[in-house]
Order: C-alpha cells, then sequence, then structure tokens
C-alpha cells in the first residue's frame, strides 16, 4: 500500500518516477524530501537526488532513475549522475573537511561503506 503523499511537489515527482518502476517501493515524507526504500532521497524543490548518508546531491530524470531503481542500480547512477554537468559542483574549499563530514554522515546512516570521492 503506498501512503498518502502530502506534498504536491512530492506527489508529481513520484508519480513521474512511478510510472516508469516495474514494481512498487517504499516512500516517506521527510522535510527535505522523499525517501525512497530507506536507501535514496529526491529533493524536495529540485530534480536532485542522493544517496542516505551522502551530501552530494545529483540531478536525474525520472525514467533514468526509474530504470536504475528497476535494474537495482541506483548507487551506480548516484555515482555517474555526479559527474553530469546538470549536477551541482563540489564547493568545498578544505578536502580533508569534505571528507571528514562525509564520513560522519555515512557513519550515521550506517553506510560507511560507500564514501563517494569526486
Amino acid at each position: 500500500m503506498i501512503p498518502y503523499i502530502r506534498n504536491k511537489s512530492f506527489y508529481f515527482k513520484w508519480k513521474a518516477i512511478e510510472k516508469y518502476l516495474e514494481s512498487e517501493h517504499e516512500i516517506k515524507e521527510s522535510h527535505q524530501g522523499l525517501i525512497i526504500d530507506k536507501m535514496f532521497m529526491i529533493a524536495a524543490n529540485k530534480t536532485k537526488m542522493r544517496p542516505l548518508g551522502q551530501l552530494d546531491w545529483a540531478w536525474y530524470t525520472a525514467k533514468t532513475l526509474a530504470t536504475a531503481m528497476n535494474e537495482n542500480r541506483v548507487l551506480q547512477y548516484y555515482e555517474s549522475m555526479l559527474k553530469d554537468k546538470r549536477s551541482d559542483r563540489n564547493k568545498w574549499k578544505r578536502r580533508d573537511e569534505e571528507m571528514e563530514m562525509k564520513t560522519k554522515y555515512a557513519v550515521r546512516a550506517g553506510k560507511a561503506s560507500f564514501i563517494c570521492e569526486r
């Protein structure tokens, strides 16, 4: 059973992705975005996504994200989209501070094995 989505923006973003999906997925609203399968989040106001525990947002299209979800390759899709020109550039001035924060958030989310470096 799909939960009721209160935020209109989340609803339309989810519907755009859902029409390409081959199976049902668990979704949950949060103040930052829509959490899908307790694994990644799509942003509330932009066409961006990121795995939980990551700081960098990557641009996505509904069809390609749904394809990655169908093939269980969301993390690989995220890594490839980080390199896309439409994704935000890394704006950290101190590289060591960036890795510190990324490690902290990955450990907190229980995903310390996946820390993406650009």
